[in-house]
């Protein structure tokens, strides 16, 4: 379930969706969406988006719960769709990440990913999208494009999980001071090793 303000939004696996009063309960709307919904709801703007078993990203009006629009993503959600500036950026189990229009659900760029993802993650600038595969490629993408702007290669098997800290501590009691490293992404491989990589380093964006 997914609250926000006063009205709690949920999705059941029969594909209805509910619009509920948070303090009674009462039942604002109800919309049946003809597929299985499995995962999180997330709300953006005034969207309810819900994904199916069958493949399908729904967004619903949050007000009276009627069908916006429906994008065919063709398998289960890797992750909760998030906003990457104006864009919204739907990231399949079939390693395929999206970006769409939030308003109309149309499509303005696709990436098909070689390798099985292990974790998709934003810095809060927003200006660069970073993923991460089992085979220890780690990219970072242009956020308007989806173009690969620069990979990392760690030759190593990444286990899943990847996060992106905007304000890393300078220093560790384990290790010498890293000076002002920035906003990272940090990976992990199988072995428990702990990689950090900046976001930004010199020359790119």
């Amino acid at each position: 379930p997914w609250v926000q303000s006063n009205r709690v939004f949920a999705a059941g696996e029969d594909g209805e969706m509910l619009g509920l009063a948070w303090d009674s309960g009462a039942v604002l709307w109800r919309t049946a969406t003809g597929e299985r919904l499995r995962g999180e709801l997330t709300v953006i703007k005034d969207l309810v988006l819900a994904a199916s078993c069958e493949g399908t990203l729904f967004a619903l009006a949050a007000a009276d719960g009627k069908i916006v629009w429906r994008h065919k993503v063709g398998d289960v959600l890797f992750a909760a769709p998030q906003m990457v500036g104006g864009n919204l950026l739907v990231v399949g189990a079939n390693n395929t990440l999206r970006l769409l229009d939030p308003a109309s659900g149309k499509q303005k760029a696709e990436l098909v990913w070689p390798a099985w993802l292990t974790g998709v993650a934003l810095p809060k600038s927003q200006d660069t999208v970073i993923c991460a595969d089992q085979n220890g490629v780690v990219a970072f993408l242009a956020p308007d494009t989806l173009v690969v702007r620069r990979k990392v290669e760690l030759h190593e098997r990444l286990v899943p999980g990847l996060l992106c800290v905007d304000a890393f501590p300078l220093q560790w009691a384990v290790v010498e001071d890293l000076g002002n490293v920035g906003t990272v992404a940090l990976v992990a491989d199988k072995r428990g090793f702990l990689y950090l990589l900046p976001v930004t380093v010199e020359g790119s964006r």
